[in-house]
């Protein structure tokens, strides 16, 4: 078997995982679908990202580029594009190579990108009813929480200016974000 299948078999485990739904979730999860310009800002990073479920931990390299028009996504496997997402604000276009698992959903990687990356007044605007996301400190001791009717879903900390970590609390999962400028990468 291909390294680059096993890794995404491992992945495809860690992944079911993610998107296993709690039992009796108190409503559906919330997917924020922004619009690109909402970022307020553009962006060109590479980024490694670490997925930790149940004590493994799942790696994979990622290039993002955010600009008034367009979210880009591509997730790399050995430095090979194995599935990209591309937003425009109405349609998510997705690519993706044979072997990666459907659990890697698109939907789910732009709402959660775009509640570590995005404004928090631009996601508050976008919240149903009962639902609230709060942010305290500033900078690089900031952190948001995600919450539905009072109960704590989502909690976002920045522990140093090129890093984040989003804890999903009732998926009981972490990913861990390390960015840099791609023009560094």
């Amino acid at each position: 078997m291909k390294p680059a299948l096993l890794s995404w078999l491992a992945a495809s485990m860690l992944l079911a995982a993610c998107a296993a739904a709690p039992p009796a979730p108190s409503s559906p999860e919330l997917r924020l679908a922004l619009s690109p310009a909402s970022a307020g800002r553009t962006l060109a990073l590479a980024q490694s990202l670490e997925a930790e479920v149940g004590g493994r931990r799942i790696g994979v390299e990622a290039l993002l580029e955010v600009d008034a028009a367009h979210v880009r996504l591509a997730l790399l496997q050995f430095g090979r594009p194995v599935a990209r997402l591309d937003w425009d604000g109405v349609t998510l276009h997705e690519e993706r190579e044979p072997g990666v698992p459907a659990q890697l959903q698109a939907a789910r990687i732009l709402s959660e990108l775009q509640m570590v990356q995005w404004p928090a007044d631009a996601i508050r605007a976008a919240l149903p009813p009962g639902w609230t996301l709060t942010e305290t400190g500033s900078g690089v001791t900031r952190e948001r929480l995600l919450s539905e009717r009072g109960t704590p879903l989502m909690r976002v900390r920045y522990p140093a200016e090129d890093q984040a970590e989003l804890e999903h609390l009732r998926d009981g999962y972490r990913l861990r974000i390390v960015s840099r400028p791609l023009e560094a990468s």
